[in-house]
């Protein structure tokens, strides 16, 4: 009689049907494995990658859904000695009353802040039509709470022998706690000349 491989053992049926039901078993949970995996290398990776030119503003939508959100922007201005600044808005809204943001900077040894402002100053004195550089990161932007955006950079500056300093800093909505969808940036004074920018989410929100 040749063997029955849903039974090895040649017990009684029951025991053919334990084997079974522990064959499925182990098949749903290597499908769970599967897609907690699958869920989350859709949730880490490369969401957006924009850029624009002769523009007043520049803005990028944020994922609802992203515990954390990483992005690199490389900007310049068309005006010499433009100020780098930066916003939150929400269903169509830009953030920028009076007192809305706190925010500081170290700008190679010099350190500036503000405790209540109409924006986030990321940076000061760029060079025209040449590209600076900078890392940012935001938590939870979907969610209810404060929002902070952290960054740091490098900035070509507007001088005789367009030197390269150093920034790094962060700034606060003071607003409200309510979630937000879309990170803008823009100079105090004239257009963006051009701007490249790459959005990276990590993980999903509870």
């Amino acid at each position: 009689m040749k063997d029955n491989p849903w039974n090895p053992r040649g017990g009684t049926g029951d025991d053919a049907i334990s084997v079974w039901r522990a064959v499925v078993e182990a098949i749903n949970s290597l499908r769970k494995v599967a897609q907690t995996i699958a869920n989350q290398n859709a949730s880490n990776g490369t969401i957006s990658m924009s850029s624009a030119s002769t523009a007043a503003t520049f803005e990028v939508a944020l994922p609802p859904v992203a515990e954390l959100i990483e992005g690199t922007i490389s900007i310049s201005p068309a005006t010499d000695g433009a100020n780098l600044w930066s916003r939150f808005g929400a269903g169509g809204t830009i953030f920028n009353g009076a007192g809305d943001y706190s925010w500081a900077n170290l700008r190679a040894a010099t350190s500036t802040n503000s405790t209540g402002d109409t924006q986030m100053i990321m940076g000061t004195n760029f060079e025209i039509n040449t590209a600076s550089h900078f890392n940012f990161s935001l938590y939870r932007p979907g969610v209810s709470g404060r929002k902070f955006l952290l960054w740091e950079g490098v900035i070509v500056e507007n001088a005789a022998s367009t030197p390269v300093v150093t920034i790094s800093g962060g700034g606060r909505f003071l607003d409200n706690t309510n979630p937000i969808d879309t990170l803008q940036f823009l100079f105090s004074t004239g257009n963006i000349f051009s701007v490249q920018c790459t959005l990276h989410s990590i993980g999903l929100s509870a």
